[in-house]
């Protein structure tokens, strides 16, 4: 093999690497998608709804969140964040409350405040 063919293998090969690493790249955002994530990401409206029922807690840093209901892009204007925190009271008990957060799908912002109930 000369000098010439090996410059053309090694182009050809290069050229199928490169291709297959934007192929995948592409599929990667493909399934991911830019909107799947419902504008702001999860974890920000997580975070923002979180510290916003942290407000609500007699004892803050006690507040233990023990679940929260999958976010879904339902492609409305507002998301509901809902999921179950334990606040501590007077006596040091831990007490199961579930919580609602209302907030903008695209900007992770809160809307009012959340409302957080005693469970049974």
């Amino acid at each position: 093999m000369d000098q010439s063919e090996k410059r053309k293998v090694f182009i050809f090969i290069g050229s199928i690497a490169l291709l297959s690493f934007a192929a995948i790249g592409f599929m990667g955002w493909h399934n991911q998608g830019p909107s799947s994530s419902g504008g702001a990401g999860a974890e920000l409206k997580s975070e923002n709804c979180q510290s916003e029922v942290r407000k609500i807690a007699k004892y803050p840093s006690k507040a233990v969140f023990t679940y929260q209901d999958p976010i879904v892009n339902s492609g409305a204007v507002t998301q509901h964040l809902r999921g179950t925190v334990d606040f501590m009271n007077g006596f040091g008990a831990m007490i199961p409350h579930r919580y609602d957060c209302q907030i903008m799908e695209y900007s992770g912002t809160l809307i009012g405040v959340p409302s957080v109930i005693e469970e049974g």
